[in-house]
């Protein structure tokens, strides 16, 4: 089908973004279809997008293969964080002196990943006093493994007050151990569903603005496939290394799932 749908254009571009993302079995089939695409229509342009590993696996199915590096240059670092200071709303928490230093430190210190550049900002900003900021950024500017970027703010994520640390941490849970990708009012039911009860309190499920902001940016909502997911496929190797950071996930989700399956409303 896809054949057919190229002969009939004149000039077609196939455009794959993230290949880093797919597994190695899903990758090699990919890179090897699109050759065979590209050597059945010289008029198709292919456009992959993907972390530098990737690269010697592409170079192998595409010789000659031109590559741009893109990462964040120093003065779009601090465009960001510049964004981000004006829009923070605890303005006794900062001064002239402390923004100055988030502005030269950080993008001198974190620039090869972005994320953990808009992690560790957060983590910041996170703090009430100029104090705790200002420590917070000597802790942040020393940790460039993204592992201890995750490990921060989990650690702000448990600090929040208990119904938000819960949510939070169950939200983590599900879709880190979801068999596939969760819509929003998927995710909301499953954290709002109570043991015990015979049916769903709407009163009691959250809605995904507060899911999203108790997660303190692991989370994102991706409005073209209306899915939930991890900020970064990173996060996920993180959450799989460390398995203590929840208990039974497995049971937990398959007592929520028979309790949504025994609700009146459903059963009817």
């Amino acid at each position: 089908m896809l054949k057919t749908a190229i002969a009939s254009q004149e000039q077609l571009f196939i455009c794959v973004g993230a290949l880093d993302e797919a597994s190695p079995e899903h990758q090699f089939d990919l890179l090897d279809a699109l050759r065979e695409i590209s050597r059945e229509s010289p008029s198709v342009r292919i456009f992959l997008t993907g972390r530098p590993f990737v690269r010697s696996e592409v170079e192998k199915y595409f010789p000659g293969v031109q590559v741009i590096s893109v990462s964040p240059t120093t003065d779009d670092i601090k465009r960001y964080l510049t964004m981000k200071l004006d829009k923070d709303t605890v303005h006794d928490a900062i001064d002239d002196r402390l923004r100055e230093d988030i502005l030269r430190i950080i993008p001198g210190k974190i620039s090869e990943i972005f994320l953990l550049v808009s992690l560790s900002i957060e983590t910041i900003l996170g703090e009430t006093t100029i104090s705790k900021r200002r420590k917070r950024l000597s802790e942040m500017t020393k940790r460039q493994n993204v592992g201890d970027v995750y490990t921060a703010t989990l650690e702000r994520i448990k600090a929040q007050n208990g119904g938000k640390s819960r949510l939070a941490m169950d939200t983590l849970m599900w879709i880190s151990h979801s068999e596939w990708p969760l819509r929003p009012d998927e995710l909301c039911e499953a954290l709002g569903v109570e043991l015990g009860t015979p049916d769903l309190d709407i009163d009691n499920v959250p809605s995904i603005l507060t899911i999203v902001e108790c997660s303190l940016g692991l989370i994102t909502v991706d409005s073209l496939s209306s899915e939930v997911r991890l900020v970064h496929f990173t996060l996920q190797e993180y959450l799989h290394d460390n398995p203590t950071l929840f208990q039974g996930p497995h049971s937990k989700m398959a007592e929520v799932g028979l309790t949504y399956l025994n609700f009146n409303s459903i059963r009817c």
